[in-house]
């Protein structure tokens, strides 16, 4: 084999695991079948790990060892499983073969559960790899931690009250814009009734300047688990290293992999265990994004007096089926957050009906979360538009219900663009066009080729993805969204008109996931709307 095929040959078969998944998903889309892989993450969601609850080690999981299989079925299903697994079902299906996945047996009788052909001797081969990848894996980052604790020793620690944020980029924190009015989530805290009072600052593990969000400081402090200090602490953590790792790969050879499995993530949660507690934030706030996973570290931090919440930026509902509603539980089913902040009574009863009364769930209203610095203008009597973009298969292979709608009407995008955009214009009316990020080569070239033709045409503005939805809608008179984002939510309390359009009528108008906002359906109903509201208002 010549140097120029060994190039190529991997390149190679990632285009053949890819055409097989896309053969797959084409068979789940001809046997009406798309909801096969959320069924199945879902019910790995909801299945115990045995043995894990009977010997966990106190040494390991600290705080969280009477949660202990259920931190570890949170790590698994968010850190490994994924959209991996996803791609290993969709590959057996189109290229014919066995499922071959990195997965514990319970787990593996759970995809036979679903009607699925499973490889048990190459996934059992996978699945011991795989842990071996994770114990190594881990050493390496308990020694990279140890050593940025030991850099950090002589920084400064901040000895006041503060809220801390996991997981920002700079476009969650503080932006200038022309109304001096922020819409990021520093901000929505720093007014938020519910937040801890006396407090003196935000702080988050960006690496940017301070700045402020009403009367509170915002300032990078780094990670939450790098903050203890002093070498006596460092000490007793270089020893419980030592200790743990040792105990870790003696029950790995056991068959007790759970401890290897979160080696780093224990190390984490024991640096936090050695802090005084005066130092900790007394909020620690994460935002859902596909999050079942809680940290380990958490449990030390709420042990010692700080609160951890976990907040909704979006309301990440399912589309209602022909066949009736479905549950969400691939989504947070096995999640553990002690509270969680959703924006209304319509996502506290979806998760309620999900995670049941265990949680405690507070109603927020719509919670800011991202606001760019970006400025634009608009013309007068604008409408705000978001769409959702249509990724290429080979990037995004959609399981949700949202995916049954794409594999119903590919060209729902066109659609919905195209008669709000016609239908606006036909009441002289502007289009303020806004699509949710810049998301590159991942969608479609025919996406592509609609937006430019949009931007061509005479009544619409397309705003950069990185303004504030917020931002953007203050400025118009009325709001059309594609079911079932976000935007159709905010600032309702300003009676600004707001609709979802169905163009395809596949979405029902009694859908729950429509959070009250009124379902139009087909180009005459969004006339109409448009007739009667926006412009008989405005006359």
């Amino acid at each position: 084999m010549n140097f120029l095929s060994c190039l190529l040959k991997p390149s190679f078969r990632n285009r053949s695991r890819l055409r097989a998944q896309i053969r797959g998903y084409a068979q789940l889309k001809r046997e009406k079948r798309i909801g096969l892989g959320r069924r199945v993450k879902s019910a790995l969601a909801d299945k115990p790990l045995p043995r894990i609850a009977e010997h966990a080690s106190p040494l390991i999981f600290g705080a969280a060892v009477g949660n202990a299989e259920r931190v570890v079925r949170q790590y698994l299903f968010e850190r490994h499983v994924g959209t991996a697994m996803n791609r290993a079902i969709l590959y057996a299906l189109g290229s014919k073969s066995a499922v071959v996945f990195a997965l514990p047996p319970v787990w593996r009788h759970v995809l036979r559960d679903h009607g699925l052909k499973v490889d048990d001797a190459r996934s059992a081969y996978a699945w011991r790899w795989s842990l071996l990848l994770y114990f190594g894996r881990n050493i390496l980052s308990m020694v990279q931690t140890l050593l940025r604790a030991l850099a950090a020793q002589g920084e400064t620690l901040p000895h006041d009250r503060y809220a801390y944020f996991d997981g920002l980029s700079a476009d969650h924190l503080p932006q200038p814009n022309q109304t001096g009015r922020h819409y990021d989530i520093c901000n929505w805290y720093a007014q938020w009734d519910g937040r801890v009072r006396n407090l003196k600052a935000v702080r988050h593990g960006v690496a940017q300047a301070a700045q402020v969000a009403g009367e509170l400081r915002v300032e990078s402090v780094g990670a939450p688990f790098l903050l203890l200090r002093g070498a006596v602490n460092m000490l007793r953590l270089w020893a419980w290293c030592w200790v743990a790792t040792t105990v870790a790969a003696f029950d790995l050879l056991r068959g007790r992999w759970w401890h290897a499995l979160l080696l780093a993530e224990a190390m984490r949660a024991k640096a936090v265990a050695l802090c005084p507690a005066d130092i900790l934030a007394v909020d620690y706030l994460f935002h859902f994004s596909g999050r079942m996973y809680r940290p380990l570290w958490t449990y030390e931090a709420e042990q010692m007096g700080a609160r951890i919440v976990c907040y909704f930026y979006s309301t990440f509902e399912q589309a209602k089926l022909d066949t009736g509603y479905e549950p969400q539980k691939f989504e947070w089913g096995g999640a553990s957050w002690p509270l969680y902040l959703v924006w209304d009574e319509y996502q506290e009863a979806l998760l309620r009906r999900d995670m049941g009364d265990e949680p405690e769930i507070r109603v927020v209203g719509p919670i800011w979360f991202s606001a760019g610095p970006a400025q634009f203008d608009l013309a007068p009597n604008a409408v705000a538009v978001f769409d959702v973009q249509a990724h290429r298969l080979a990037a995004h292979i959609p399981f949700s219900t949202y995916g049954d709608y794409i594999a119903a009407h590919p060209d729902f995008s066109a659609r919905f663009l195209l008669d709000v955009q016609q239908a606006l214009a036909d009441q002289g009316l502007s289009m303020a066009f806004k699509r949710k990020r810049e998301i590159g080569n991942r969608c479609t070239k025919q996406y592509k080729k609609l937006i430019q033709d949009i931007a061509n045409a005479g009544n619409v503005t397309v705003v950069a993805p990185n303004v504030s939805a917020m931002q953007l809608i203050e400025k118009c008179t009325g709001v059309i969204s594609m079911p079932f984002t976000s935007t159709a939510l905010y600032l309702r309390e300003r009676n600004i008109p707001s609709v979802y359009y169905d163009p395809t009528g596949w979405i029902q108008r009694d859908d729950r996931a429509a959070h009250g906002i009124p379902v139009l359906i087909g180009i005459d109903e969004l006339r109409h709307w448009i007739s009667n509201t926006l412009v008989g208002d405005r006359a």
